[in-house]
């Protein structure tokens, strides 16, 4: 294989800093070339949708604001639950949100304010019955400029930049992870771990989180015992996916490799078709995984795609 093959000389090529990298490059290494090496992003387009009032990103970033603003303001009064003020700050946000964002039509915006209300329902109906206590909201571990360095093993360090949405106490010295999903849950399967490297952000997290904990002197102590994947809205019904935190040298061992992969200038398109038609690089790219695959699998590449090849084998 070689560069028509997505194989290119290590020089310059970036490290990843970030967990959402690393998912992105074991998903499709092509991609992350695109992206993270090239730098080639999508021409910005403004379009205007008659059936819709908010985008999936809009919607996202409005019910984390919601569910921050009020965990955060709980907190801050003891940890009592109060429906009545959730509902408030639904609907100053809501108002906020009419005001900056124009609305095809009364009844789209109306039917769409009602989903996020039954989205807050969810979250609500989750809160209320958690025994867990936040601690930490919207914590980063790393500072402006410079990334925190997560000791993985004695021997790889991986600089890091990494907000996380929230850290609960489930009891004195351990703590538990919980990140806001307001997608569906199926692609998040109970017996996929890692789920080939795409899945690593409870992993990663809760080794930067427990080290931050321990390094900043906020808990010497600390261990985070569990990460949650937490779908809080009338889609995800409230499910949560944990993964307990207990496979730390498997998590050093992936994360090396797909450290090294990239390092090496290792960029091979994707073996999953269906990831090709969501990818906003497909034009440029031209669908190639299928196209691949027996190069991936000849004897003569084994050596040189090794570290991205034992990426795939962690479920």
């Amino acid at each position: 294989m070689g560069e028509y093959e997505g194989v290119f000389s290590p020089d310059g090529i970036p490290d990843a800093t970030s967990v959402s990298k690393l998912e992105m490059y074991a998903r499709c290494p092509t991609q992350f070339f695109f992206h993270e090496v090239l730098r080639v992003r999508p021409k910005e387009v403004a379009t205007f949708d008659r059936t819709k009032w908010l985008s999936h990103t809009q919607k996202g970033t409005l019910l984390h604001a919601i569910f921050h603003r009020y965990t955060a303001q709980t907190q801050e009064h003891g940890g009592a639950h109060d429906l009545v003020h959730l509902e408030i700050i639904m609907e100053e946000e809501l108002a906020r949100l009419r005001q900056e964002v124009p609305s095809p039509s009364t009844p789209i915006m109306q039917k769409e304010c009602d989903e996020i209300r039954r989205d807050v329902e969810v979250f609500w109906a989750g809160e209320n019955k958690r025994k867990a206590v936040p601690r930490y909201l919207e914590l980063a571990v790393h500072q402006p400029e410079e990334m925190f360095q997560v000791e993985m093993s004695e021997e790889f360090i991986l600089p890091l930049q990494a907000y996380v949405d929230r850290v609960d106490e489930v009891e004195p010295g351990k703590y538990r992870i919980v990140d806001y999903k307001t997608g569906a849950p199926r692609k998040f399967k109970e017996q996929e771990y890692f789920s080939r490297g795409t899945q690593l952000q409870h992993a990663i997290y809760a080794i930067a989180v427990e080290q931050w904990l321990r390094k900043t002197g906020a808990d010497p102590s600390a261990e985070v015992v569990e990460s949650v994947y937490y779908f809080p809205t009338d889609k995800g019904q409230g499910q949560e996916i944990a993964r307990k935190q207990n496979r730390r040298e498997e998590t050093a061992a992936l994360v090396s490799r797909l450290t090294e992969s990239i390092q090496r200038g290792i960029f091979p398109p994707t073996q999953e078709a269906s990831i090709c038609t969501s990818c906003q690089y497909e034009v440029a790219c031209g669908k190639q995984a299928k196209a691949m695959k027996k190069k991936r699998e000849a004897a003569m590449n084994q050596e040189r795609l090794s570290p991205f090849l034992e990426v795939e084998d962690y479920a």
